[in-house]
């Protein structure tokens, strides 16, 4: 699939890119991300839940994308609730890059890079 160059999505920067953010962008905004509840994803339970989940969902729900998804994302951000985080209606299917691209679209207004 040839898709065209277009310039990264965070605001001034010209490096050109696929889709969504260049590194430097992606890779800054997820140094910035909160390691605060990194725990819950560090257990027996997630790693075997997220095994079965991709299993049922192999493909990333960005729609374009078809590529193999790799990681369960949060649709809306649990902020450590767990009724949240196990909440299978608040999760999805994505491949890396594209879950990479949405956690820094959600962080550009957070943080400045």
């Amino acid at each position: 699939m040839n898709r065209q160059l277009r310039p990264c999505a965070a605001a001034g920067c010209k490096t050109l890119v696929h889709r969504g953010y260049c590194e430097l962008h992606i890779k800054a905004s997820l140094r910035g991300a909160s390691k605060k509840y990194q725990y819950l994803y560090n257990t027996s339970k997630w790693r075997k839940y997220r095994v079965l989940y991709l299993m049922a969902n192999p493909f990333c729900v960005v729609k374009g994308c078809g590529k193999r998804a790799a990681v369960v994302d949060h649709i809306k951000d649990h902020k450590g609730d767990i009724n949240k985080f196990w909440d299978e209606n608040n999760h999805q299917a994505m491949c890396k890059i594209c879950h990479d691209t949405k956690t820094a679209r959600e962080n550009l207004g957070k943080k400045s890079f």
